[in-house]
Protein backbone atom coordinates (compact mmCIF):
# COMPACT_ATOMS: atom_id res chain seq x y z
CA UNK A 1 0.00 0.00 0.00
CA UNK A 2 1.38 3.36 -0.96
CA UNK A 3 2.22 5.63 1.96
CA UNK A 4 0.02 8.75 2.18
CA UNK A 5 1.64 12.12 1.59
CA UNK A 6 3.19 13.94 4.52
CA UNK A 7 4.17 12.83 8.02
CA UNK A 8 1.58 12.03 10.68
CA UNK A 9 1.23 13.56 14.13
CA UNK A 10 2.28 10.24 15.61
CA UNK A 11 5.53 10.26 13.60
CA UNK A 12 6.25 13.86 14.60
CA UNK A 13 5.60 12.98 18.23
CA UNK A 14 7.93 9.98 18.10
CA UNK A 15 10.75 12.04 16.62
CA UNK A 16 10.21 14.72 19.27
CA UNK A 17 9.93 12.19 22.07
CA UNK A 18 6.37 13.26 22.99
CA UNK A 19 2.87 11.89 22.65
CA UNK A 20 0.65 12.43 19.63
CA UNK A 21 -1.63 14.75 21.62
CA UNK A 22 1.34 16.83 22.80
CA UNK A 23 2.54 17.19 19.21
CA UNK A 24 -0.94 18.26 18.15
CA UNK A 25 -1.16 20.93 20.87
CA UNK A 26 2.29 22.26 20.02
CA UNK A 27 1.39 22.63 16.34
CA UNK A 28 -1.73 24.56 17.36
CA UNK A 29 0.32 26.93 19.55
CA UNK A 30 -1.57 25.76 22.63
CA UNK A 31 -0.25 27.80 25.60
CA UNK A 32 -0.44 24.72 27.81
CA UNK A 33 2.80 23.66 26.14
CA UNK A 34 5.93 25.60 26.96
CA UNK A 35 7.24 27.96 24.30
CA UNK A 36 10.43 25.91 24.04
CA UNK A 37 8.54 22.66 23.46
CA UNK A 38 6.24 24.26 20.89
CA UNK A 39 9.16 25.70 18.97
CA UNK A 40 11.10 22.40 18.96
CA UNK A 41 8.13 20.37 17.72
CA UNK A 42 7.18 22.97 15.13
CA UNK A 43 10.74 22.92 13.74
CA UNK A 44 10.62 19.13 13.44
CA UNK A 45 7.25 19.30 11.66
CA UNK A 46 8.56 21.96 9.29
CA UNK A 47 11.59 19.86 8.34
CA UNK A 48 9.32 16.91 7.64
CA UNK A 49 7.05 19.04 5.47
CA UNK A 50 4.01 18.73 7.72
CA UNK A 51 1.12 21.09 6.96
CA UNK A 52 -1.85 21.50 9.28
CA UNK A 53 -5.23 21.22 7.53
CA UNK A 54 -7.10 24.33 8.81
CA UNK A 55 -10.56 22.91 7.99
CA UNK A 56 -9.85 19.66 9.81
CA UNK A 57 -8.27 21.58 12.68
CA UNK A 58 -11.29 23.85 13.04
CA UNK A 59 -13.69 20.88 12.92
CA UNK A 60 -11.75 19.10 15.64
CA UNK A 61 -11.69 22.30 17.68
CA UNK A 62 -15.49 22.40 17.60
CA UNK A 63 -15.66 18.76 18.71
CA UNK A 64 -13.23 19.40 21.58
CA UNK A 65 -15.19 22.49 22.62
CA UNK A 66 -18.42 20.48 22.74
CA UNK A 67 -16.77 17.74 24.76
CA UNK A 68 -15.24 19.95 27.41
CA UNK A 69 -16.23 23.08 29.30
CA UNK A 70 -12.60 24.02 30.00
CA UNK A 71 -11.25 27.27 28.61
CA UNK A 72 -9.35 26.93 25.36
CA UNK A 73 -7.24 29.97 26.08
CA UNK A 74 -7.23 33.61 27.06
CA UNK A 75 -7.71 36.63 24.81
CA UNK A 76 -6.67 40.12 25.89
CA UNK A 77 -8.91 43.12 25.37
CA UNK A 78 -6.23 45.81 25.59
CA UNK A 79 -7.02 49.44 26.40
CA UNK A 80 -3.88 51.47 25.69
CA UNK A 81 -5.26 55.02 25.76
CA UNK A 82 -3.16 57.54 27.66
CA UNK A 83 -6.33 58.77 29.33
CA UNK A 84 -7.79 56.04 31.55
CA UNK A 85 -11.30 57.39 31.23
CA UNK A 86 -13.31 54.34 30.28
CA UNK A 87 -15.60 55.21 27.43
CA UNK A 88 -18.97 53.47 27.61
CA UNK A 89 -18.64 52.28 24.04
CA UNK A 90 -15.34 50.59 24.90
CA UNK A 91 -16.95 48.71 27.78
CA UNK A 92 -19.80 47.58 25.53
CA UNK A 93 -17.28 46.35 22.97
CA UNK A 94 -15.59 44.34 25.73
CA UNK A 95 -18.92 42.83 26.84
CA UNK A 96 -19.66 41.76 23.26
CA UNK A 97 -16.22 40.21 22.81
CA UNK A 98 -16.37 38.47 26.19
CA UNK A 99 -19.77 36.95 25.49
CA UNK A 100 -18.71 35.64 22.08
CA UNK A 101 -15.41 34.32 23.45
CA UNK A 102 -17.16 32.47 26.27
CA UNK A 103 -19.50 30.66 23.88
CA UNK A 104 -16.46 29.50 21.91
CA UNK A 105 -14.33 28.40 24.84
CA UNK A 106 -12.16 31.49 25.27
CA UNK A 107 -11.84 33.80 28.23
CA UNK A 108 -11.52 37.51 27.37
CA UNK A 109 -9.63 39.58 29.94
CA UNK A 110 -9.60 43.39 30.11
CA UNK A 111 -6.00 44.65 30.34
CA UNK A 112 -4.98 48.28 30.88
CA UNK A 113 -1.66 49.22 29.24
CA UNK A 114 -0.65 52.56 30.74
CA UNK A 115 2.15 53.55 28.38
CA UNK A 116 3.17 56.46 30.64
CA UNK A 117 4.35 54.23 33.48
CA UNK A 118 4.56 50.70 32.09
CA UNK A 119 7.38 49.65 29.77
CA UNK A 120 6.64 47.57 26.68
CA UNK A 121 8.82 44.80 28.14
CA UNK A 122 6.74 44.73 31.32
CA UNK A 123 3.48 44.55 29.36
CA UNK A 124 4.89 41.75 27.21
CA UNK A 125 5.70 39.85 30.41
CA UNK A 126 2.10 40.26 31.55
CA UNK A 127 0.85 38.88 28.24
CA UNK A 128 3.13 35.87 28.57
CA UNK A 129 2.31 35.17 32.22
CA UNK A 130 -1.42 35.16 31.48
CA UNK A 131 -1.06 32.86 28.50
CA UNK A 132 -2.60 35.37 26.10
CA UNK A 133 -3.33 33.81 22.71
CA UNK A 134 -4.57 36.89 20.88
CA UNK A 135 -5.12 40.65 21.26
CA UNK A 136 -8.22 42.77 20.78
CA UNK A 137 -7.20 46.44 20.75
CA UNK A 138 -9.84 48.82 22.12
CA UNK A 139 -10.44 52.14 20.33
CA UNK A 140 -8.01 54.78 21.55
CA UNK A 141 -9.23 58.14 22.80
CA UNK A 142 -6.60 59.84 20.66
CA UNK A 143 -5.29 59.06 17.17
CA UNK A 144 -2.04 57.14 17.78
CA UNK A 145 0.84 56.51 15.38
CA UNK A 146 1.97 53.23 16.98
CA UNK A 147 2.01 51.21 20.22
CA UNK A 148 4.94 49.09 21.36
CA UNK A 149 3.18 45.73 21.57
CA UNK A 150 4.87 42.60 20.10
CA UNK A 151 2.34 42.30 17.28
CA UNK A 152 4.50 39.77 15.45
CA UNK A 153 3.90 37.23 18.23
CA UNK A 154 0.11 37.37 18.38
CA UNK A 155 -2.94 37.31 16.17
CA UNK A 156 -4.73 40.61 16.68
CA UNK A 157 -7.74 42.72 15.77
CA UNK A 158 -8.22 46.48 16.25
CA UNK A 159 -11.57 48.10 16.93
CA UNK A 160 -11.91 51.30 14.94
CA UNK A 161 -9.21 53.26 13.11
CA UNK A 162 -7.36 55.07 15.91
CA UNK A 163 -4.11 53.07 15.57
CA UNK A 164 -2.25 54.12 12.42
CA UNK A 165 0.55 51.53 12.38
CA UNK A 166 0.82 48.63 12.04
CA UNK A 167 -2.13 47.90 9.78
CA UNK A 168 -4.08 45.23 11.65
CA UNK A 169 -7.32 43.46 10.87
CA UNK A 170 -10.01 45.94 11.86
CA UNK A 171 -13.68 45.93 12.84
CA UNK A 172 -15.83 49.06 12.86
CA UNK A 173 -19.27 50.49 12.32
CA UNK A 174 -20.13 51.36 8.72
CA UNK A 175 -20.06 55.15 9.04
CA UNK A 176 -20.80 55.78 5.38
CA UNK A 177 -23.91 53.58 5.44
CA UNK A 178 -24.99 55.26 8.68
CA UNK A 179 -24.92 58.73 7.13
CA UNK A 180 -26.80 57.61 4.02
CA UNK A 181 -29.44 55.93 6.21
CA UNK A 182 -29.90 59.06 8.35
CA UNK A 183 -30.32 61.26 5.27
CA UNK A 184 -32.75 58.82 3.66
CA UNK A 185 -34.92 58.58 6.80
CA UNK A 186 -35.12 62.37 7.18
CA UNK A 187 -36.09 62.85 3.54
CA UNK A 188 -38.78 60.19 3.86
CA UNK A 189 -40.25 62.39 6.63
CA UNK A 190 -40.31 65.41 4.33
CA UNK A 191 -37.13 67.27 5.34
CA UNK A 192 -35.05 68.76 2.54
CA UNK A 193 -32.63 71.30 4.04
CA UNK A 194 -30.61 69.00 6.29
CA UNK A 195 -27.53 70.11 8.22
CA UNK A 196 -24.73 68.07 9.79
CA UNK A 197 -22.89 69.04 12.99
CA UNK A 198 -19.82 66.98 13.79
CA UNK A 199 -16.68 67.04 15.93
CA UNK A 200 -13.18 67.21 14.51
CA UNK A 201 -11.86 64.40 16.72
CA UNK A 202 -14.81 62.14 15.94
CA UNK A 203 -14.25 62.67 12.23
CA UNK A 204 -10.59 61.74 12.55
CA UNK A 205 -11.54 58.56 14.39
CA UNK A 206 -14.00 57.63 11.63
CA UNK A 207 -11.46 58.43 8.87
CA UNK A 208 -13.73 61.36 7.88
CA UNK A 209 -16.28 58.87 6.56
CA UNK A 210 -19.31 60.62 8.07
CA UNK A 211 -18.50 64.02 6.62
CA UNK A 212 -17.33 62.56 3.31
CA UNK A 213 -20.63 60.73 2.85
CA UNK A 214 -22.56 63.89 3.76
CA UNK A 215 -20.55 66.07 1.36
CA UNK A 216 -20.93 63.55 -1.45
CA UNK A 217 -24.69 63.53 -0.96
CA UNK A 218 -24.74 67.32 -0.70
CA UNK A 219 -23.66 67.84 -4.29
CA UNK A 220 -26.34 65.53 -5.62
CA UNK A 221 -29.07 67.76 -4.18
CA UNK A 222 -30.67 70.90 -5.67
CA UNK A 223 -28.73 74.04 -4.78
CA UNK A 224 -31.49 75.40 -2.54
CA UNK A 225 -31.27 72.29 -0.32
CA UNK A 226 -27.51 72.41 0.26
CA UNK A 227 -26.21 73.25 3.73
CA UNK A 228 -22.46 72.83 4.34
CA UNK A 229 -21.44 70.59 7.23
CA UNK A 230 -20.21 72.25 10.42
CA UNK A 231 -17.17 70.79 12.20
CA UNK A 232 -16.93 72.05 15.75
CA UNK A 233 -14.07 72.20 18.20
CA UNK A 234 -13.57 73.90 21.53
CA UNK A 235 -14.70 77.52 21.93
CA UNK A 236 -16.60 77.74 18.63
CA UNK A 237 -19.95 78.94 20.00
CA UNK A 238 -20.07 82.07 17.85
CA UNK A 239 -19.36 80.12 14.67
CA UNK A 240 -22.08 77.61 15.48
CA UNK A 241 -24.66 80.34 16.06
CA UNK A 242 -23.69 82.07 12.82
CA UNK A 243 -24.11 78.75 10.95
CA UNK A 244 -27.60 78.24 12.37
CA UNK A 245 -28.76 81.78 11.62
CA UNK A 246 -27.34 81.75 8.09
CA UNK A 247 -28.57 78.36 6.86
CA UNK A 248 -31.67 77.70 9.02
CA UNK A 249 -31.67 73.89 8.67
CA UNK A 250 -35.01 72.08 8.75
CA UNK A 251 -33.35 69.12 10.52
CA UNK A 252 -29.89 68.35 11.82
CA UNK A 253 -27.77 65.20 12.01
CA UNK A 254 -25.29 65.05 14.90
CA UNK A 255 -22.37 62.66 15.34
CA UNK A 256 -23.12 62.20 19.04
CA UNK A 257 -25.76 63.11 21.58
CA UNK A 258 -26.85 66.52 20.28
CA UNK A 259 -27.54 68.37 23.54
CA UNK A 260 -23.88 69.32 23.90
CA UNK A 261 -24.19 71.17 20.59
CA UNK A 262 -27.76 72.41 20.82
CA UNK A 263 -27.49 74.14 24.18
CA UNK A 264 -24.98 76.47 22.52
CA UNK A 265 -26.22 76.31 18.97
CA UNK A 266 -29.96 76.81 19.34
CA UNK A 267 -32.46 78.32 21.73
CA UNK A 268 -34.43 75.55 23.41
CA UNK A 269 -37.69 76.86 21.96
CA UNK A 270 -36.33 76.87 18.40
CA UNK A 271 -34.30 73.66 18.28
CA UNK A 272 -34.91 71.98 14.93
CA UNK A 273 -35.73 68.28 14.59
CA UNK A 274 -32.58 66.18 14.91
CA UNK A 275 -31.20 62.65 14.74
CA UNK A 276 -27.96 61.23 16.09
CA UNK A 277 -25.45 58.86 14.52
CA UNK A 278 -24.95 57.28 17.96
CA UNK A 279 -28.43 56.39 19.25
CA UNK A 280 -28.64 54.71 22.66
CA UNK A 281 -31.79 52.78 23.54
CA UNK A 282 -30.92 52.49 27.21
CA UNK A 283 -29.89 56.06 28.02
CA UNK A 284 -31.65 58.13 25.33
CA UNK A 285 -34.57 56.12 23.91
CA UNK A 286 -36.38 59.35 22.96
CA UNK A 287 -33.68 60.35 20.41
CA UNK A 288 -34.06 59.14 16.83
CA UNK A 289 -31.02 57.92 14.96
CA UNK A 290 -28.53 55.23 14.09
CA UNK A 291 -28.04 52.16 16.26
CA UNK A 292 -24.42 51.16 15.85
CA UNK A 293 -24.63 47.70 17.42
CA UNK A 294 -21.55 48.17 19.58
CA UNK A 295 -21.73 44.81 21.34
CA UNK A 296 -22.21 43.15 17.96
CA UNK A 297 -19.02 44.86 16.75
CA UNK A 298 -17.27 43.52 19.85
CA UNK A 299 -18.43 40.00 19.02
CA UNK A 300 -17.32 40.33 15.37
CA UNK A 301 -13.83 41.30 16.54
CA UNK A 302 -13.64 38.24 18.79
CA UNK A 303 -14.87 36.04 15.95
CA UNK A 304 -12.18 37.36 13.61
CA UNK A 305 -9.49 36.85 16.27
CA UNK A 306 -10.56 33.29 17.09
CA UNK A 307 -10.60 32.48 13.37
CA UNK A 308 -6.93 33.49 13.20
CA UNK A 309 -6.09 31.32 16.22
CA UNK A 310 -7.84 28.29 14.74
CA UNK A 311 -5.89 28.78 11.51
CA UNK A 312 -2.53 29.27 13.25
CA UNK A 313 -2.23 32.84 11.98
CA UNK A 314 -0.29 35.46 13.89
CA UNK A 315 1.73 38.59 13.35
CA UNK A 316 1.05 41.65 11.20
CA UNK A 317 -1.19 40.55 8.31
CA UNK A 318 0.00 40.94 4.74
CA UNK A 319 -3.53 41.83 3.62
CA UNK A 320 -5.39 43.42 6.54
CA UNK A 321 -9.17 42.99 6.50
CA UNK A 322 -11.68 45.68 7.41
CA UNK A 323 -15.05 44.32 8.57
CA UNK A 324 -17.91 46.84 8.75
CA UNK A 325 -21.08 46.33 10.76
CA UNK A 326 -24.20 47.63 9.02
CA UNK A 327 -26.32 50.13 11.00
CA UNK A 328 -29.93 49.90 12.14
CA UNK A 329 -32.47 52.71 12.51
CA UNK A 330 -34.15 53.70 15.79
CA UNK A 331 -37.40 55.61 15.38
CA UNK A 332 -38.22 58.04 18.19
CA UNK A 333 -39.64 61.51 18.86
CA UNK A 334 -36.89 63.97 17.87
CA UNK A 335 -37.56 63.93 14.11
CA UNK A 336 -41.32 63.66 13.45
CA UNK A 337 -42.70 63.51 9.95
CA UNK A 338 -43.65 66.88 8.43
CA UNK A 339 -45.55 65.39 5.51
CA UNK A 340 -49.22 66.29 5.23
Amino acid sequence: MARKNGPTLKEIGELAGVSKSTASRALRNDPRQSAETRKRIQEIAKKLGYKLDPLFSESMSIVRRQQSSKSRGVLAYVDASLNRRELKNNIRLFYGARKYGKTHGFEVQHLWFDRRVMSPARFETILESRGIRGILLAPLIEITESIAIPWERFPSVAYGFTLLTPALHCVSDDHTAAMHMALKKLREKGYRRIGFVTEELMEKKSRNEWISAFQHDLYTRPREERIPALQVGLRMVNEMQKWQRKFKPEAVICCGYPNRFFKELFEETSSPPFVTLEANLKERPHVSGILQGIQEVGAIGAELLIHQILHNEKGIPKHPKVVLNRPLWHEAATAPSILQ
